[in-house]
């Protein structure tokens, strides 16, 4: 079940006495920084197939993010480049403080969906986590408890009514 409705998702995580005793608990922030959803001017070159896809990565982030984190591709002050080589290397690269987020013409390994779902991820605020879609230099679109946290813990997300306490 990797892209099922966000409710779904966390009632497949479930929080069993292994999971409270295991799972590291996130920091509970009182003031969150004001959020801003994330709106994008989409580079042309890519073909309207490509558009598809990294629509589809932006429904699923939308469908787990606050109202304040959603991500939109009907123009903004974000970037969303193809590049021949991103800046880091990688198959692609996200800079926060620039709004811009470069994707690999060629992404090596991965689709321009992955690529994009994961670096939508880091749009939102979210750093690398060690399991999941969030994961540096591994390919994955599993949405695991690990990104559940990073995504609570950078105030992207609530997961309200789980059976345990995961703020």
């Amino acid at each position: 079940m990797k892209f099922a409705p966000a409710l779904a998702i966390v009632a497949a995580i479930g929080c069993s006495d292994d999971a409270r005793a295991t799972a590291p608990a996130a920091p509970i922030v009182d003031a969150a920084p004001p959020r801003v959803p994330v709106s994008f001017r989409v580079d042309p070159s890519f073909s309207d197939a490509d558009r598809g896809e990294i629509a589809r990565a932006a429904l699923i982030w939308n469908d787990l993010t606050l109202p304040a984190s959603r991500i939109s591709l009907e123009g903004g002050d974000w970037r969303l480049y193809r590049v021949d080589v991103t800046r880091g290397g990688f198959n692609g690269f996200c800079s926060p403080p620039e709004r811009l987020i470069e994707i690999d013409s060629e992404p090596v390994g991965a689709s321009l969906f992955e690529v994009a779902l994961h670096e939508f991820g880091h749009a939102v605020g979210l750093e690398h986590t060690t399991t999941g879609v969030m994961m540096a230099r591994t390919v994955s679109t599993d949405f695991t408890f690990d990104v559940f946290l990073e995504c609570q813990r950078a105030g992207a997300c609530l997961i309200p009514n789980l059976p345990c306490d995961i703020r």
